[in-house]
């Protein structure tokens, strides 16, 4: 599966998801890259663990992580 193809297939199955909020590319490192906000007070195993799946069906393409909060619009 191309890196294009799996990172649709991973949109679909984990935004919205342990506080992930979007997933897009890192071409240049040939990776997945997730969005996720920071976890609250006893997020962190449950977003331990969906996180931990997103990278086994990411394979074989690594995933780069960037914590930072959704954009809000006016």
């Amino acid at each position: 599966m191309s890196l294009v193809e799996t990172k649709r297939q991973l949109s679909r199955r984990y935004i919205g998801r342990s506080g992930i909020h979007a997933i897009g590319l890192a071409r240049a490192q040939n990776a997945i890259r997730v969005y996720l906000s920071a976890p609250t007070t006893g997020e962190t195993d449950e977003q331990r663990t969906t996180l931990r799946s997103l990278e086994r069906d990411a394979l074989p393409y690594p995933v780069l992580l960037t914590i930072e909060e959704p954009a809000t619009f006016a």
